[in-house]
């Protein structure tokens, strides 16, 4: 049987709807095949629940399933972009889960239903798959969507764009304090990453990752960085949309 590690990510606000469609459409259909690890990676704020009832609510929810409750703190304000908080909770959960190896990633948000069957047989592992709502409202943004809402990927892709797509938010927002998951298999995309960094991406570079991704946005140079790493290494990069839906915007 192969494994999964499943993490739903944010402050808990939705999670009593959210966890339904998560398990009718995620872990029942694929729990013969799949075992689910869960980590609720959250931020528990008493304006939303107390502590106690939120844990036994959740033990109640995943009975059958191993479950890890997770409480992670912010270092940072509310001024900064909701796309660092959740790359920085993934980073999060694979520094604790690094002495452990899983078939698949699955990474989301708190307030995400999955609103279609989602069969992981039809997933590769050497994909980075992102699976978006079906709002396209983010003209020349990457993908055109909100793209921090789930992501499916086997870990050497996972690893592969999780460190230079981090470094390109840190940087962004001058972050010193967020702390990057390094796996020692991966030294040699990190080494390349940092010649990157001294250098712009040649125009058949970018064309070659427009052919294979079709991506085409104005997005910021360290985006692309990391799409060509993916690219270089022969890594998928791919996109599921109107598969979920955020069900409520709510400060993390």
């Amino acid at each position: 049987m192969k494994t999964v590690l499943l993490s739903i990510i944010g402050q808990p606000r939705t999670y009593d709807i959210t966890t339904i469609f998560l398990i009718k459409n995620l872990i029942e259909p694929n729990k013969d095949r799949y075992n689910f690890k869960i980590i609720f990676n959250t931020q528990l704020d008493d304006i939303y629940y107390n502590k106690d009832d939120f844990e036994n609510s959740l033990k109640n929810i995943f009975l059958e399933y191993s479950l890890n409750i997770q409480y992670f703190e912010t270092t940072y304000n509310n001024t900064v972009h909701g796309i660092i908080k959740f790359l920085n909770r993934i980073n999060n959960v694979c520094i604790s889960e690094s002495h452990n190896s899983y078939d698949f990633y699955i990474f989301l948000r708190t307030d995400t239903i999955i609103k279609k069957l989602i069969n992981l047989d039809n997933f590769n592992i050497n994909d980075f798959s992102i699976i978006s709502d079906d709002l396209v409202y983010r003209n020349g943004e990457f993908l055109k969507r909100d793209f921090d809402i789930m992501y499916i990927a086997g870990r050497s892709p996972l690893y592969t764009f999780l460190y230079p797509f981090t470094i390109v938010f840190k940087e962004r927002y001058q972050l010193d304090s967020i702390e990057i998951f390094k796996d020692t298999n991966f030294e040699y995309i990190y080494k390349y990453y940092d010649t990157l960094k001294n250098r712009d991406l040649t125009d058949t570079e970018i064309n070659n990752i427009n052919t294979k991704f079709d991506v085409d946005g104005a997005f910021e140079s360290g985006i692309w960085k990391a799409l060509h790493i993916l690219l270089i290494n022969n890594y998928g990069l791919y996109r599921y949309n109107a598969a979920v839906k955020v069900v409520k915007y709510l400060p993390w």
